[in-house]
């Protein structure tokens, strides 16, 4: 099933990660992704896309169901992690 599909590995020259949000490469690192909230929402937007290709390929489902709920477990402990953030913040004013 998944091991019939090729590796895809990037084009050469190209990088998986920058630093400088080149519009041609695969992932843009930059420091709005510092915080737990938009770390949250990209464990948050994985899952959403994982269940809604299940939806269209129930016959891997049995492969996705655990990243899935590894990605949801870990969108819900960032957002806990946020929460205590702003709590402190709030009885102490510091981070």
């Amino acid at each position: 099933m998944f091991k019939d599909n090729p590796i895809r590995y990037p084009d050469n020259g190209r990088k998986f990660f920058n630093e400088n949000g080149e519009k041609d490469e695969l992932a843009w690192l930059d420091k709005l992704l510092q915080e737990f909230g938009s770390y949250a929402s990209s464990y948050q937007i994985g899952a959403i896309q994982l269940l809604d290709f299940s939806l269209k390929e129930p016959i891997k489902r049995d492969f996705l169901i655990y990243p899935t709920v590894f990605l949801i477990r870990h969108y819900i402990e960032l957002r806990l992690k946020e929460l205590i953030q702003g709590l402190n913040f709030c009885l102490n004013q510091t981070k």
